[in-house]
């Protein structure tokens, strides 16, 4: 379960040998506090890789990135400052 204060949205991973992990199903963006520079120093340690360079979104909208999770799932991360 990922833990948060009110009023943010929750969720949880789950686990189940039915399914496979997959580089092409649904992209899940995290939350990537306090930037996506510091998520992205975290990957390669917990066991994942980075996939492709930070990217600056227009409009001020943000910063992403992706990365494959331990599994060989891709996943993005999201930050509004990444400096």
């Amino acid at each position: 379960m990922f833990n948060c204060e009110e009023p943010a949205t929750r969720g949880a991973v789950v686990h189940s040998p039915s399914m496979t992990p997959n580089g092409d199903g649904v992209l899940v963006y995290l939350n990537a506090h306090p930037t996506v520079d510091a998520a992205l120093a975290r990957i390669e340690e917990a066991g994942g890789k980075t996939d492709g360079p930070v990217i600056k979104l227009p409009q001020d909208i943000g910063y992403i990135a992706f990365f494959i999770d331990s599994e060989g799932n891709r996943l993005g991360l999201h930050s509004r400052t990444n400096g």
